[in-house]
């Protein structure tokens, strides 16, 4: 498979140096985690799993609300993990906010959409078969 956007990544030093990742859309420091030596100035390769997990069901989301026809929403994901736990589990936290001539019929679909999506999204799958756990919260609520 060809990356839409290929990656290059550089690295300066030694356990203690610094990183980055550079694509077309995205550029991003990296690091070593403290707990293993490194100085923890820029992103662990944890935080960029995990940030693909969190973009992905976002984007799927967004995907899924499109095919409603439900515009006008915006959406505020935080993702957290213990990079220091012994198993991974990834936990959004999402944020629907709507505009208040929403009914109740459109409400309960977002909901549905909600959970629809963690399951529709290829990466939380694929790490699911890693037995990493992911845990979707989701509040809708008027501007």
């Amino acid at each position: 498979m060809v990356l839409t956007s290929p990656l290059k990544l550089k690295w300066n030093g030694s356990i203690q140096g610094k990183g980055s990742i550079q694509s077309l859309f995205l550029s991003n420091s990296i690091a070593i985690p403290t707990m293993f030596g490194g100085t923890g100035e820029g992103n662990s390769p944890i935080d960029l799993l995990v940030s693909s997990a969190a973009s992905c069901y976002l984007l799927t989301l967004v995907g899924m609300l499109n095919a409603q026809k439900l515009d006008d929403i915006e959406l505020i994901l935080n993702t957290e993990t213990d990079p220091e736990s012994k198993k991974l589990t990834i936990n959004h936290f999402l944020e629907v906010i709507i505009p208040n001539e929403f009914n109740d019929n459109q409400i309960n679909i977002i909901k549905d959409i909600i959970n629809k999506a963690d399951r529709g999204c290829h990466i939380g799958n694929m790490l699911r078969k890693a037995e990493v756990e992911i845990y979707v919260k989701g509040l809708v609520k008027h501007k």
